[in-house]
């Protein structure tokens, strides 16, 4: 076993994030100790360090709050107690400045007897690492802060083919992109998203991202974070009701804005706080936020990047539960108000990962205006499969992709189905699907193959499903 003070070397060795600069946004401050991992029942003393040009200062008037309160507590003298083992946001809000942690707690182990709580997790978690390195994970079971040498962990890798991982969880990469690193131990498993980013792109005079949100401060907002490009924003902080959103991140490629921008973020319109959480009031939302950019405190929306974001977004698993939603079936699109009526596009939004472990879903996005969480409801059949309530034509996962995806679509009932892909001038490359399907949830695998089983050229490419009157069409990007 490992103590608390080891497993913050662990951390900080641990974890491969890339620097993103220094912060020379004044004033603003800071939380002292900014790294803590804590065992059930330790208490840990907190100060705010405040920060000018001129220098730091320490002030002890700030007012705290821990997300969520389950896992530990803090009083007015910022003296934090560990309650539950798990993680937990800690944030510090002095005048209209806000600052947030995370804090880890965990169970000290002395009884070899006593059974592990169900909990693993993956070191380094949530990172950015540079094309072509290697990064060596690890996975500890919470309680007892051990790493697993005698245990047999199986390691996955998902999303964009962005490398390889070993039997042993060492990631090689090779390709820019995005993907999931998975751990699993017996029924457990935790995960780690990954981001591989080309760090030979010029990354001199780099633009800051200024992250706000709603405050009844004299300016209207508080802020939240200060990025620059070649960082991601862990979203967390943000209080009730939007702390729905907490758990979320948006990444920021080098070359993403030619200018300093805001990013004030909001509910979407059709958000309703309610005693049991927000309720989005349009069937199959299940998740939303407005990103509203500023540029010298004019609003520009839609706000186009010159390269896409990616951007995560949290969902909770009993609201799919309680509507009937398939995780798999989710996407992530932008919705605009036409009259009275959402209207929801799809348009710019590629690359869509679907997180089961963690619920979150990751996508690249061209702009920001307002992106929501959305699936079709379905219904539970007397042989308890799952039945969607209409035929729909779901993106291909991943896209781009590189030699194989996956294209999902959805049966109410029992159907004559034709899904084909087709080139850009209209001529049929592959014949995926001819025949009866049962209803439900179905996918097809295709591996960039056409009808004689010839690898096809690296291209875009066209989808089409076929019910009765029904049809649908995706777009699809193969890379070779």
């Amino acid at each position: 076993m490992i103590n608390a003070k080891s497993w913050l070397i662990v951390l900080t060795l641990g974890t491969f994030i890339l620097a993103q600069g220094s912060n020379n946004n004044y004033p603003r401050i800071e939380i002292n100790p900014s790294r803590v991992v804590a065992i059930v029942g330790d208490t840990v003393h907190f100060e705010v360090v405040y920060k000018e040009s001129t220098g730091p200062g320490v002030d002890t008037t700030a007012t705290w709050s821990v997300t969520p309160d389950s896992i530990g507590s803090i009083d007015t003298n910022a003296i934090f107690t560990a309650l539950l083992p798990g993680e937990c946001l800690l944030t510090a809000v002095l005048d209209t400045l806000e600052a947030s942690i995370t804090v880890w707690v965990f169970l000290e182990e002395d009884d070899e007897e006593t059974d592990p709580i169900d909990q693993l997790v993956i070191l380094p978690s949530d990172t950015i690492v540079a094309v072509g390195s290697e990064v060596q994970f690890a996975a500890y079971y919470a309680d007892s802060l051990g790493i697993l040498q005698d245990t047999v962990v199986t390691w996955g890798l998902s999303g964009m083919p962005i490398g390889q991982i070993s039997t042993e969880g060492l990631l090689s990469t090779n390709s820019i992109g995005f993907a999931i690193v998975t751990a699993e131990v017996g029924d457990l498993r935790s995960c780690s998203f990954v981001i591989v980013s080309d760090t030979t792109t010029d990354s001199s005079g780099v633009n800051q991202i200024l992250i706000t949100r709603d405050s009844p401060n004299p300016t209207g907002y508080s802020v939240m974070d200060t990025v620059l490009e070649g960082g991601f924003w862990k979203i967390g902080g943000l209080p009730y009701p939007m702390n729905v959103l907490n758990g979320g991140l948006v990444y920021f490629p080098v070359g993403s804005i030619t200018e300093d921008i805001r990013i004030h973020v909001s509910l979407p319109g059709f958000a309703t706080p309610g005693p049991n959480g927000v309720n989005f009031d349009v069937p199959g939302v299940v998740a939303g936020v407005d990103f509203q950019v500023m540029v010298s405190d004019s609003v520009i929306e839609p706000y186009y990047f010159e390269t896409p974001l990616i951007t995560g977004l949290i969902f909770k698993r009993g609201l799919l539960n309680n509507l009937g939603i398939d995780p798999a079936m989710l996407a992530l699109y932008f919705a605009m108000e036409v009259g009275d009526s959402i209207v929801f596009d799809s348009t710019g939004i590629g690359a869509t990962m679907v997180d089961s472990v963690s619920n979150r879903i990751f996508s690249t996005v061209v702009h920001f205006s307002t992106l929501v969480v959305k699936g079709e409801t379905v219904t539970t059949s007397t042989d308890n499969q799952m039945i969607a309530l209409d035929y729909q034509l779901l993106p291909n996962f991943p896209n781009p992709f590189n030699p194989i995806t996956t294209l999902r679509y959805s049966l109410p009932v029992r159907s004559m189905v034709n899904l084909t892909v087709y080139d850009l001038l209209g001529r049929e490359v592959k014949s995926l699907i001819s025949g009866t399907e049962e209803a439900g949830l179905q996918s097809v695998i295709w591996d960039a193959t056409n009808n004689i089983g010839k690898p096809v050229s690296a291209g875009i490419y066209l989808y089409q499903i076929r019910v009765g009157e029904f049809s649908e069409t995706g777009k699809m990007i193969l890379l070779k």
